[in-house]
């Protein structure tokens, strides 16, 4: 079966409740049912889900889908977000109803290590279901302390920090099989396999400001801070 895109409901805009659960969706665009309510696109292989426009929303479920970022930080009276076996690298729950939220489960998304909240101390967190690796913060700085491997021991030389652009890597004695960057939200912009012994990549078209270079080796994996000038 061919990936393809859902087609029509823009003209919906009443539309309250969607289910579209178990399709080859590759792409859901829900920007013009403002009325959304209720939203359940199980098992697809969505690679981005934008919600900001569904503020009404009172549940999502999107669970088996390839979702790489989550952001229902306007999605006030949301009270049940399911989105387990995604590829999650960063959630944004911070909407203030944190507390009413009686159903939470991102289970099964191995490179998620930060999950924004309103309050990383509160009890009811106890009952959202998540991975051991993923850690609730209040703030990105909270979350760049979490993906920030600071071990003496450095596996690769990588220069110059901060960079204009050109950004070289120097794999010294170790075997690098990724090289994975993301912006300080944790949303991965860049990855590369296959690599030498020594790499360039070239950063001109990247914002200025901060990322996170994780190194996936044998041994396991590595996160350092790169600046982009």
């Amino acid at each position: 079966m061919h990936k393809r895109p859902i087609l029509g409901i823009e003209d919906f805009v009443a539309l309250a409740e969607l289910n579209c659960n178990f399709n080859q969706l590759s792409s859901l665009d829900v920007s013009q049912n403002t009325n959304l309510t209720s939203l359940k696109c199980d098992d697809n292989q969505l690679l981005s889900l934008d919600v900001s426009a569904n503020i009404d929303l009172t549940e999502i479920s999107c669970n088996f889908n390839q979702l790489e970022s989550l952001d229902v930080s306007v999605n006030s009276d949301l009270y049940l977000l399911i989105c387990n076996n995604n590829q999650l690298s960063s959630i944004d729950v911070r909407n203030e109803n944190n507390a009413n939220v009686f159903s939470f489960n991102a289970e099964n998304n191995p490179d998620l290590i930060c999950i924004y909240v309103d309050d990383k101390t509160a009890e009811y967190l106890s009952s959202w279901t998540k991975d051991e690796t993923a850690q609730f913060v209040n703030d990105e700085n909270e979350c760049l302390e979490l993906l920030v491997n600071d071990t003496e021991e450095q596996v690769v030389s990588i220069y110059p920090n901060p960079t204009y652009g050109i950004l070289n890597f120097d794999f010294l004695e170790e075997s690098v099989q990724t090289i994975k960057i993301s912006d300080i939200t944790g949303k991965t912009i860049f990855v590369k396999n296959n690599l030498k012994q020594t790499e360039v990549i070239d950063l001109s078209n990247f914002a200025n400001g901060l990322y996170i270079v994780t190194l996936q080796t044998d041994k396991g994996s590595s996160s350092l801070k790169i600046i982009k000038e």
